[in-house]
């Protein structure tokens, strides 16, 4: 609450320094500046809401007293002039105090509703010390893509094509004070890190009397969507933290009692949507198939603890879907659960919890789900990481709909049990923050694929890190990240480069490829290429019609589409394909244009298509009512993210292992240990068979396809080890062919080894054979952390 006579007191003090003219113009404006800053601090304080530059708070603030833009201007235009004659050597106009005095008075009366007293607007020079009107603008455009060939920083100029309008070169005013200046970080690291051509989109784009586009805000490179939780995790009290963002690429991820307590959470929210008849102790043995192996890993307290915390978790959740949700007029028979949605227009990507929306209804609801408690929470309640996630969901989903829907946004924090439930109002200045921070990734993004092994043995990335003011865990992740960095050898160094440039580069082709005659666009292409492109390069079945879409009660997710005459025969898609699936009620419709379900194909012939969604519907509405859906193919970031922590994890490992990987040293030489042949063998067998068992770093066999890798070695070699020994073995392919080639293998040896392996996969790409031995259906039965050890053992 805002209160009146705050007024008195700042008027005053503007009064005050008003009547001292012995300080110099430069002591002067210092002074002005630090006042306004106390009073936009003052007008917020009581908002709890943490901002990260003084451009958001008085944004916010202006928003919330509803200021008018001309007044929003000329108080951005002094502040950001005053700090350009600070920062600079030469003198500061005499003239520069004299608006500051005027700028403060009626910002002043402005955010406290107090007209000017008397004494005061006697000493003010007036609204002539004002700057002429901006220019006038002439039109609105709430997007444009540009593409921008250069930049005038005399002017503050991009200059570029409009894809719209390409024959015409176009000039875009970046730094405006009252609108765009907080992307001045942004136009410095495209000047550093990026470039010509380079792809913005240009958001809420005036244009003034001359032609020169003024955007609200830039996105840079918008085809490369991020994922709204990488973005939100960045965001601190203290402003944006994007060190954590690269730091997370390369550390293991360690799981954790809290985590799994997260993870259980979700899946209650999804199990009791569903059905909340469901007992606890119905729905918790089950979640023990969620992870299996991080439960084998927990000790019997820790199990416990996590047993006694996921009840209350439960009943909340219970609480809330049953009464909760339908007190703030949320329908739970109308929501969807962990709907995808993609936004090209912000180059931002993400998976909500739960979304309620009626086609042709303007009203809709985002719910996000957090199991812990609210960190420094601001006046919602909220932590500034889930505030972020739930404002960057809301753009996202107005660029889908657009005016069609004006969302209403929550978090769900689940251990409260009481007023868990907690609304997210819409800042767009926050909003703006976070975008810029989203753009900050993208210039990680773009040195990560700079690196190469003749890069700088220290990079400036790495560098830029030893320089983060870093606190806690943070600056524990950045330490234990650089230390281990240095103690490597030049060599070693020069591999983690390559490959560290390498899978950054290989993700962005994988996200938006490369533009040519092949239009292999990545992931881009869901957008970027045309329906006939996609049918000319088989990428797409279009045109299903539902079969059926019944899913309550049932053990899956299934809904089966049937192939219309307009259905491409030849498109390229298998069983276990993953794909995302999305309503195309007109031609033009693409994963832009609505909710995107993530799935998998678990049959396909040439009549029916069956997918299995991600999440179980109970909301089956939007299956009846829309005719016609698309399946393209789908990409998984799990890889690149892989990669990128097996780097680490090779330079973090022993020194005399990592010479071992690097060819430094020669493995060492088999101890002579005379060994049977489990089988008849050639003599040449049975040689390469005694030096396999008696290696003792590693043994690379290779051989061309049919030569008995599999058929005879790498069987000999397993069933004398399960003969022979308790080691455990564990044997990898690259494709699940090869494991179910490599499965049938080892089972010839004897028929009793049959049940004693666990096939690791999905059951669509395992042989029926071997499908009893998959992990996944081993677990049907294990409802303890006991039952659980015992299988794995």
């Amino acid at each position: 609450m805002i209160h009146p006579e705050l007024a008195t007191l700042y008027f005053r003090e503007i009064e005050k320094l008003l009547c001292q003219p012995e300080i110099s113009p430069r002591e002067q404006v210092s002074r002005q500046l630090h006042l306004m800053e106390m009073l936009f601090h003052e007008v917020t304080k009581e908002e709890r809401i943490l901002f990260s530059t003084l451009f958001a708070r008085m944004a916010f603030a202006f928003q919330k007293q509803g200021t008018t833009r001309r007044r929003q201007f000329l108080t951005h235009h002094f502040r950001k002039t005053a700090r350009e004659a600070l920062n600079s050597s030469g003198e500061v106009s005499e003239a520069l105090p004299f608006l500051g005095f005027q700028v403060l008075a009626d910002a002043t009366s402005a955010l406290f509703g107090q007209p000017i007293p008397k004494t005061l607007l006697d000493l003010l020079p007036g609204a002539s010390v004002y700057p002429e009107q901006d220019d006038q603008i002439v039109d609105f455009l709430p997007k444009v893509r540009i593409i921008v060939l250069g930049d005038d920083a005399a002017n503050r100029q991009l200059i570029g094509l409009d894809q719209q309008r390409p024959g015409l070169e176009v000039r875009i005013q970046y730094g405006i004070a009252d609108r765009n200046d907080n992307f001045n970080p942004t136009i410095a690291l495209i000047r550093k890190y990026f470039s010509y051509p380079l792809h913005l989109n240009l958001i809420e784009v005036q244009i003034d009397a001359n032609g020169v586009y003024r955007p609200r805000a830039f996105v840079v490179e918008p085809d490369y969507l991020v994922d709204v939780t990488a973005i939100a995790e960045c965001m601190k009290g203290d402003g944006h933290f994007t060190a954590g963002y690269l730091i997370s690429k390369f550390l293991p991820r360690e799981q954790s009692k809290h985590l799994m307590i997260g993870n259980i959470a979700n899946f209650f929210l999804d199990e009791l949507m569903t059905d909340a008849t469901q007992s606890f102790k119905t729905l918790f043995p089950k979640v023990f198939q969620l992870n299996p192996l991080a439960f084998a890993l927990f000790d019997n307290a820790t199990v416990k603890e996590i047993l006694q915390k996921s009840q209350l978790h439960y009943v909340n959740i219970l609480a809330m879907v049953v009464h909760g949700f339908k007190e703030r007029g949320i329908l739970p028979g109308e929501c969807f659960l962990e709907p995808t949605f993609y936004s090209e227009t912000y180059g931002l990507q993400g998976r909500l919890d739960i979304f309620q929306h009626q086609p042709g209804q303007k009203g809709s609801v985002i719910v996000e789900l957090k199991s812990g408690k609210p960190f420094r929470p601001n006046q919602y309640g909220i932590s500034q990481n889930h505030y972020t996630q739930t404002l960057l969901y809301d753009l996202i989903i107005r660029s889908v709909y657009g005016k069609r829907t004006d969302p209403m946004n929550y978090i769900l924090y689940s251990v409260e049990s009481t007023d868990g439930l907690k609304f997210a109002p819409v800042v767009t200045a926050k909003q703006m923050e976070a975008m810029a921070a989203r753009n900050e990734l993208m210039a990680l993004e773009r040195q990560l694929a700079a690196l190469r092994d003749d890069s700088d043995l220290n990079p400036p990335i790495f560098k830029w890190l030893e320089q983060v003011n870093a606190k806690g865990f943070d600056k524990r992740n950045i330490d234990n990240f650089l230390q281990v960095y240095k103690r490597t050898s030049e060599m070693e160094r020069r591999y983690f480069l390559a490959y560290a440039g390498m899978v950054a580069r290989e993700q962005q082709l994988a996200r938006v490829g490369v533009e040519g005659l092949e239009k292999v666009n990545g992931l881009a292409s869901l957008w970027r290429s045309t329906a006939a492109e996609k049918e000319e390069q088989f990428e797409m079945l279009r045109n299903l019609e539902v079969v059926d879409a019944q899913q309550a009660g049932a053990n899956e997710p299934l809904v089966t589409f049937r192939r219309s005459p307009q259905t491409n025969p030849l498109a390229n898609f298998r069983q276990g394909d993953i794909a995302v699936l999305y309503p195309a009620a007109q031609e033009s419709d693409t994963v832009l244009h609505g909710q995107v379900f993530k799935c998998t194909i678990t049959s396909i012939d040439d009549q029916n298509i069956v997918l299995r969604l991600r999440s179980r519907q109970f909301n089956t509405s939007l299956f009846k009512t829309t005719p016609f859906w698309n399946l393209e193919h789908d990409l998984l970031d799990s890889s690149f993210n892989s990669m990128y922590r097996q780097l680490f994890a090779f330079i973090d490992s022993p020194a005399d292992r990592r010479s071992l990987w690097l060819g430094l040293r020669a493995p060492e030489l088999p101890e002579e240990q005379p060994l049977s042949a489990p089988f008849q063998m050639t003599a040449e067998q049975e040689a390469l068979f005694v030096k396999m068992v008696n290696a003792r770093d590693y043994f690379l066999l290779w051989g061309p396809p049919g030569t008995g890798k599999t058929s005879m070695m790498l069987r000999a070699v397993a069933g004398h080890l399960w003969q022979n020994s308790k080691e455990n073995l564990l044997i990898l392919a690259y494709t699940n062919r090869a494991v179910d080639e490599i499965c049938e293998a080892i089972c010839a040896f004897h028929p009793d080894i049959e049940n004693d392996f666990l096939r690791i996969g999905s059951r669509l790409s395992t042989h029926p054979r071997f499908q009893k031995n998959l992990l996944v259906n081993q677990l049907e039965a294990v409802s303890s952390r006991v039952e659980l050890r015992t299988l794995l053992d």
